[in-house]
């Protein structure tokens, strides 16, 4: 979802199917690169990782530069990037 009234980017509820091996390990790298220059391409300022599924997708998301962002009771709500 893009949303423009404050240019950022909202990526919700993806995953690989376990089923495709000949994916296993390149769909997170090759869905980011998309979400980054679909992003960039629309002068978008943020990518979002919205509702992270468990603390070990969180990780991963970090481990590719996202930030998490945390509520009110230290639950990781969302990653961010900021674009340069």
């Amino acid at each position: 979802m893009l949303d423009r009234g404050r240019l950022t980017l909202k990526l919700h509820a993806f995953e690989r199917s376990p089923q495709s091996e000949l994916l296993k390990g390149k769909f997170l790298n090759m869905l980011l690169y998309s979400a980054d220059l679909y992003a960039r391409l629309n002068d978008t300022k943020e990518i979002w990782i919205c509702d992270p599924i468990s603390p070990a997708h969180t990780k991963l998301y970090e481990s590719k530069g996202y930030t998490s962002q945390y509520d009110r009771q230290d639950r990781v709500t969302h990653l961010t990037m900021r674009l340069k």
